[in-house]
């Protein structure tokens, strides 16, 4: 990231932390609790500097899931007026969290004429592609997709239908033991709903679809696995196992390209 212009690489650290920010923060309608929305809206607002297709995508997730939870508080007639003040208080605090991140982009489109807001009117108002190339087709869409699943293990992509299949039934088990808390549950949803979001944005997009707008959707399978495991003693140390061989393979292949890099500078000179 520090060598270069743009990179969405460190997309992957942000939306791990926004996730962990989520499960640990109460339901918006639950508490006020201002400081904590605000900062999730501080992060996903560096989220959608690093990687803006996959924010465009995370975007769409809060708007339903701020439209969906105003929903329940307005059926909920006896702690209407608390819960919509909660709702709304929070609800402030994400986009004013977001907001300032966003001041920076926002300064320099008025200075130099609101030019990439109205390319990105421009592109959204048509009704077919502004881009020339041709991207990635529906069905490799959905193959970029599944695949990241190996992604989130680091095992070859051959087995990714095999990891999803372990997930959707740890999932399903744990539901119906009844082994999910509320928080898990919260998670668990919008988890989905992230998903969901991603199909419709990358479907419904006239523009083209790149591999690397699924960097960072390993991170989602990585939640997701964790809800598949959660209770299980046995799995959680395979999986805890396996993620400190890789922390380790991980660094020694680091030192090695370093040591690589400074022997390749030496013999230079």
């Amino acid at each position: 990231y520090i060598t270069q212009i743009w990179s969405p690489n460190l997309a992957p650290l942000l939306l791990f932390i926004l996730l962990t920010l989520f499960y640990k923060t109460k339901e918006i309608i639950a508490e006020k609790n201002i400081k904590r929305f605000m900062i999730m809206g501080l992060v996903f607002g560096l989220l959608l500097n690093h990687h803006i297709s996959l924010g465009v995508v995370f975007l769409v997730t809060w708007i339903i899931y701020f439209f969906t939870t105003f929903l329940l508080t307005i059926f909920n007639k006896k702690k209407l007026k608390e819960y919509l003040l909660n709702w709304l208080i929070n609800m402030v605090g994400f986009w004013l969290g977001l907001m300032i991140m966003l001041l920076p982009f926002f300064l320099f489109e008025v200075r130099h004429g609101f030019m990439q807001i109205k390319s990105l009117i421009f592109t959204l108002s048509k009704s077919t592609a502004v881009v020339g190339q041709i991207g990635i087709s529906k069905y490799e869409i959905v193959q970029k997709f599944i695949e990241r699943s190996s992604v989130a293990l680091s095992i070859p992509p051959q087995f990714s239908v095999f990891v999803i299949i372990l997930i959707v039934i740890g999932i399903f088990y744990n539901i119906l033991r009844k082994l999910y808390s509320k928080d898990d549950i919260r998670l668990l949803l919008f988890l989905v709903l992230n998903i969901v979001s991603l199909f419709i944005v990358y479907f419904g997009t006239k523009n083209p679809v790149w591999n690397y707008h699924f960097i960072s959707i390993e991170v989602v399978f990585i939640f997701l696995i964790l809800l598949a495991v959660k209770k299980n003693r046995i799995l959680q140390y395979i999986i805890f196992s396996w993620a400190i061989l890789l922390l380790i393979s991980k660094i020694f292949l680091f030192t090695q390209s370093l040591m690589k890099q400074n022997n390749q500078g030496e013999l230079m000179a």
